[in-house]
């Protein structure tokens, strides 16, 4: 990758031609303009006046020494910044000296930048390229414009200073690797409107303790692999809790399934042994096959709303330490060992939707002494019940509705 860099920066300086074929080398398409979202924004001059737009690939220089290049649309892309040890601050302009919006920063911009403390970027900035920050790390302070769309792979891997980062709405896409390695960060929020998420994105950030995926994007282990010190894991995507997504995390303590999500595939959260406190939305829809199966730290769940349908087999199969748990009125059915081994299980709350006990859903469940149900004893004694539930049927049942 570094000979990718440093020969990009050698013939950024030559002919449009040779410009064009090292771009095509990278992550970053600079001939384009970028993204199909991106609005051309015109030099000085008359707006739509095409004769005011800069040559595709005609460079210009500034004050500072910055180099830019015309992506031929009236934007363009900063290919060089002059960089002396000692330097701590970068504020980078908003147009380059032909009036080119500034959109894309080049691969390895500022590639170990190990004296820079703080970047400051332009409005308008679309994409950060691979490698463009990564091992500045001494870096503690850069915003991330809410225009920016794309951060590409290992952006800023092993920047160990950087403490906050704040990501815009329009961020849609995180590279392979983009913050790895950042050990100041303590919590990361990403953008409602992110669609892909690279592997390891937020890998080795050891002093990471929450983060929050939200919008299209599939989280799963791999991305906060290394994390060792992460707790509360918030999911608030509009696609379900994909298969074996984060199984056998040892780390999280806290899951929070936001109202976003539809549901959580099979064996999701299975043997995640630091699981304590588990968080439902208020939209989830089912919980499939053994999704929280042997969280043995697991002792409180919590549903927040009443869209829950079903429980398949083995949800919560294994869960030594569950002590009570309050189904939400709406649910319909318990899959076949839904509860078994569930050893310290002594109350739970059936809602009076409930059609359908599993076989052997309470197996293992020596104390469960005590049951609310919130249909009539007629409803109770109607409920479909497999074998292997003696202990449920032994239990001492309240109903909420007295028959008339």
């Amino acid at each position: 990758m570094t000979h990718r860099i440093s020969r990009y920066f050698g013939l950024a300086v030559l002919v449009t031609a040779a410009i064009v074929a090292s771009v095509a080398m990278t992550g970053c398409d600079f001939t384009n303009g970028l993204f199909a979202e991106a609005t051309p924004t015109p030099m000085v001059g008359a707006v739509g006046n095409e004769t005011e737009y800069a040559p595709l690939g005609k460079t210009s220089t500034d004050s500072k020494g910055v180099t830019y290049v015309s992506n031929g649309n009236g934007t363009c892309t900063v290919t060089s910044i002059p960089y002396k040890a000692g330097m701590t601050k970068l504020t980078l302009e908003t147009y380059s000296p032909d009036g080119d919006q500034v959109t894309v920063l080049a691969p390895g911009i500022l590639k170990d930048a190990k004296d820079l403390k703080e970047v400051v970027l332009p409005q308008g900035l679309y994409t950060i390229c691979e490698y463009a920050f990564a091992g500045c790390t001494n870096l503690t302070k850069i915003n991330i414009p809410n225009t920016v769309i794309s951060i590409e792979q290992h952006a800023f891997a092993q920047c160990t200073s950087m403490e906050n980062v704040e990501f815009g709405a329009s961020l849609k896409v995180i590279g392979e690797a983009a913050f790895q390695d950042c050990n100041g960060l303590t919590e990361v929020v990403l953008s409602g409107n992110m669609e892909t998420l690279g592997t390891l994105c937020f890998s080795y950030c050891e002093n990471l303790t929450s983060i929050t995926f939200t919008g299209l994007a599939q989280p799963n282990y791999t991305m906060i692999l290394g994390c060792n010190n992460l707790h509360t894991l918030v999911i608030n995507t509009t696609s379900p809790v994909l298969l074996d997504s984060f199984a056998y995390n040892t780390t999280i303590k806290k899951v929070v399934l936001g109202d976003n999500v539809p549901g959580v595939e099979e064996s999701a959260f299975a043997g995640c042994h630091g699981i304590q406190e588990i968080v439902i939305g208020k939209n989830v829809e089912y919980l499939n096959n053994n999704c929280f199966y042997e969280c043995d730290e697991l002792v409180k769940v919590t549903f927040e709303g009443n869209s829950l349908v079903s429980l398949a087999t083995g949800v919560f199969a294994y869960c030594p330490l569950l002590t009570e748990i309050t189904l939400p009125e709406g649910c319909e059915s318990i899959g076949a060992k839904c509860f078994i081994g569930d050893w310290e299980l002594q109350r739970i709350h059936i809602p009076g939707s409930m059609t359908f006990v599993g076989e052997s859903a309470f197996l293992q469940c020596e104390k469960l002494k005590e049951v609310t149900y919130s249909g009539s004893t007629k409803d109770w004694g109607n409920l479909s019940i497999r074998s292997g539930n003696d202990l449920l049927k032994a239990a001492n049942v309240t109903c909420d509705v007295v028959p008339e």
